[in-house]
């Protein structure tokens, strides 16, 4: 097993280790064979946007259900949930952890009542967020570090065209599942599906809150697998000229995961134990893809 102080710079590799392909795959700026972007450098991008999105996929999409904290004396919390779609297991074995990247809402979608994101320092973010769960924050990230939990729950095929519907951009009073079983949400669903005219459009799921088993969240009834988590903290994304940066990364412990005996398949192991695996293309998880609205569904795995 190699360690990392083993390795060595491109400079001073053996001559046995240099570059012997032909020149038509040898990458070379301005050779015409290839599209450059240079991030802080060029003004404007030759393939039209931003291209990290095409080029890290696909990913999995981890769509976050949080009750809102009742600040306003309600006694039925408020259910939310949306997509993120940089969602990824940081840790794992006997402790496991997700993080999910979140952004400030933008004033354009923001029809809420909460404040307007300021640039503060992480310690000042933190505490103005605790003291009253605004600052322009996104509902997952928000409501995570107010209650202290959240679910998050994987989008199966049929429930793609609700997960694309849930990242609306909604005010914190306001609940992304009220409003897909609204009337205004079910004739959008149903305006769509006669402009489709696809069989595909008919087969749509529209979720379901139901309260977690063991943390103060709710999770979508109709997930095939969904994991419970307790937040752990929020680490903002450096800053590499001031305040040029805005993500942070929203860290969870799994506390517990549930899968449905519909998506996974028993076997006997070598030693006599039966077990079960996912079956993922029983599940046909969704994952995100590149611009606008891309995205795949994964069916088949490669042995």
């Amino acid at each position: 097993m190699w360690e990392i102080d083993d390795l060595v710079p491109a400079s001073v590799l053996p001559p046995e280790y240099e570059y012997t392909g032909s020149s038509n795959t040898k990458f070379e700026e301005g050779d015409g064979q290839n599209i450059s972007y240079t991030y802080r450098k060029d003004d404007i991008c030759p393939l039209g946007y931003n291209p990290m999105k095409q080029c890290v996929c696909p990913r999995f999409i981890g769509w976050i259900s949080t009750y809102c904290a009742d600040e306003e004396g309600r006694g039925q919390p408020i259910a939310h949930i949306s997509p993120y779609s940089f969602c990824i297991d940081v840790a794992r074995g006997s402790r496991p952890m997700l993080a999910f990247a979140a952004c400030p809402r933008s004033d354009e979608f923001d029809n809420s009542d909460d404040d307007k994101f300021d640039s503060k320092s992480e310690s000042q973010q933190s505490t103005n967020n605790k003291k009253n769960g605004s600052n322009g924050w996104k509902d997952a990230q928000r409501d995570a570090e107010l209650t202290g939990v959240f679910c998050v729950n994987l989008v199966s095929e049929e429930m793609a065209w609700a997960m694309n519907a849930s990242a609306a951009p909604l005010g914190k009073g306001l609940s992304e599942f009220q409003l897909m079983r609204s009337d205004d949400g079910i004739q959008v669903e149903q305006q769509e599906k006669r402009q489709e005219g696809s069989a595909a459009a008919t087969n749509r799921v529209i979720p379901t809150p139901v309260p977690a088993p063991s943390i103060r969240a709710p999770y979508v009834a109709e997930s095939p697998i969904f994991m419970e988590c307790r937040y752990v903290k929020t680490v903002k994304i450096p800053d590499i000229h001031d305040n040029d940066s805005m993500y942070s990364l929203i860290i969870g412990e799994v506390v517990n995961t549930h899968v449905r005996n519909a998506v996974a398949t028993k076997h006997t192991t070598d030693d006599g134990r039966e077990v079960w695996n996912i079956d993922i293309g029983k599940v046909k998880p969704v994952a995100r893809l590149g611009y606008g609205q891309e995205y795949t569904v994964v069916t088949t795995e490669i042995v």
